[in-house]
């Protein structure tokens, strides 16, 4: 009897097993599928404003490069604006300049520089455009466009990393306030690589 109990026994703990994970698997806890789309978006490429907070934008192909500086005191080389780090032409560029006096005058000069140091250089090689400036002349700006070809034209061409400079000079140095300029020097390049 003893056999024939163990054995009835045995067969009930299977039987409330086997039912036990029938329940649970039925009756018991919910098991949730998620199915996780993900969607491929299309950058249009929209700018949030009318700020572009980069020196340099590509349209079609064709990258454009802006840099505004403000002028320095006591120099006479106010402005100077390192060219991109590719082969360029220069588009435009314009030093506006705020006199503090009406004394002496002094000529406006727009020239580039070949040099690659990393800080601007005081010289220029070669002259792009010049303008005197009559000591009565309070405000004044200086432009240069690569639509004023010469023969060669190689004055708006500028190798990666070199300068265009915004200069100075003449009168005595009483003359703009001790070369103490207000305003800023812009420039506009069009990379030709």
């Amino acid at each position: 009897m003893n056999y024939k109990m163990n054995k009835n026994i045995l067969v009930n703990v299977i039987v409330s097993v086997i039912v036990v994970i029938l329940a649970f698997i039925l009756f018991g806890g919910k098991t949730i599928v998620e199915k996780v789309i993900v969607e491929k978006q299309n950058q249009v490429g929209a700018i949030p404003g009318d700020t572009v907070n980069t020196p340099c934008f590509t349209i079609n192909g064709i990258q454009r490069c802006y840099t505004k500086v403000g002028l320095k005191q006591a120099t006479t080389t106010p402005g100077a604006i390192k060219t991109p780090s590719a082969s360029s032409t220069l588009e435009y560029a314009s030093c506006e300049v705020s006199n503090a006096t009406t004394t002496g005058t002094h000529t406006l000069t727009i020239a580039k520089n070949t040099s690659t140091l990393s800080s601007p250089p005081a010289a220029t090689t070669t002259l792009i455009t010049e303008k005197t400036v009559p000591a009565a002349d309070r405000w004044f700006t200086l432009t240069a466009t690569s639509s004023r070809p010469t023969a060669d034209n190689t004055e708006t061409l500028f190798a990666p990393n070199t300068w265009i400079v915004c200069g100075m000079h003449g009168g005595t140095v009483d003359d703009i306030g001790g070369f103490a300029p207000k305003g800023s020097f812009q420039a506009e390049f069009i990379l030709t690589n």
